[in-house]
């Protein structure tokens, strides 16, 4: 079925019938120049960490001396991905938070549109957690006082909000409509969906790299920079492959389907939030995990497939029926 496109999505002024590859040039451009800066410097400042921790050892540097080299090429790669970030928004005419697509939380409905979506998110989240908890069985963390669940509750709370605003921003408020600008609607929510699930798969295998014995050489960079494209390949799981696309694709159907980020962001941050919580409250019994309900983590199960495909479906519907009617009234 043929969807039409929303001219408040497209990049660079174009209008509905123009298609543009530019935005999709950049994101390469950015992502890949990245991951060459971090190849090629990594190796020197985790040389001057060690350098330092060895020569005048404090606190700070013993820390930072103790971690390994992906860990250093991980952080270091962030670097010029910041400091280009306002030329690709300026790029982009994006240079703004209403056009990145944070209308203001004070427009009438918007706060509590936003808090709905968290609590749907954090509700999905607690049905998984309930049918596992009942079917595998769970323990409590021993140490767990009222107040340091209050503390880990504000904590978590405060930390997925802040990671579902910065991924919304990245890859719905830029990263999907570069793909929205150069190709139809439902081929750029698949591909922007799909590269968001690949980026979660960046652990380097520790077959590959044995932090016990591999030495930092110049060529270290360049080694972890490819398993950092490729390592998806190496370490790929198809289900929680699978669920990050899914939950990708609602919330990209969220975005195109309100046209604004905060939905996007309650929702992100409310499976953020109550799988993170539930980490850190429960353990799942030794040896408790399937194929269907998964492990901790919760979205590498058939179950949280289910859930998210259901939910893929019915925003496709109203999405499509939006847009359709919108169409014939236009």
């Amino acid at each position: 079925m043929r969807v039409p496109r929303d001219r408040s999505f497209l990049l660079f002024g174009l209008e509905e019938k123009e298609y543009s590859w530019r935005g999709v040039w950049l994101l390469i451009l950015v992502y890949v120049g990245a991951i060459i800066f971090a190849s090629i410097f990594s190796p020197f400042v985790y040389w001057g960490i060690q350098f330092w921790a060895d020569t005048a050892p404090n606190r700070l540097n013993t820390y930072l001396a103790e971690k390994d080299f992906p860990r250093y090429f991980d952080r270091l790669r962030w670097l010029p991905v910041i400091l280009l970030l306002p030329w690709l928004l300026k790029r982009c005419r994006l240079f703004s938070f209403q056009k990145l697509g944070f209308e203001s939380i004070r427009n009438p409905g918007m706060g509590g549109r936003t808090l709905r979506w968290i609590v749907f998110g954090a509700g999905l989240i607690l049905i998984a957690a309930a049918g596992q908890g009942m079917v595998l069985g769970l323990d409590t963390e021993p140490e767990l006082t009222a107040l340091k669940a209050l503390q880990i509750l504000l904590a978590t709370l405060a930390s997925a909000l802040l990671i579902g605003v910065i991924e919304e921003a990245v890859f719905r408020g830029m990263i999907l409509r570069m793909f929205y600008t150069a190709l139809k609607p439902i081929p750029a929510v698949i591909l922007s969906s799909l590269f968001f699930a690949s980026v979660h798969f960046k652990k380097i295998p520790q077959e590959v790299w044995n932090d016990d014995s591999a030495a930092v050489t110049m060529g270290s960079g360049f080694f972890v920079g490819f398993w950092t494209l490729f390592s998806v390949v190496q370490t790929f799981e198809f289900v929680r492959f699978l669920n990050l696309f899914l939950f990708g694709t609602i919330l990209c159907l969220l975005f195109l389907r309100t046209g604004s980020l905060w939905p996007c962001v309650g929702f992100h941050g409310g499976v953020v939030f109550a799988r993170s919580l539930y980490g850190k409250y429960f353990n799942l019994e030794t040896g408790s995990t399937n194929p269907f309900w998964g492990s901790g983590i919760l979205l590498d199960g058939y179950f949280a497939s289910i859930l998210l495909f259901l939910i893929c479906i019915w925003l496709t519907r109203g999405w499509i029926a939006s847009k359709t009617t919108t169409d014939h009234e236009g």
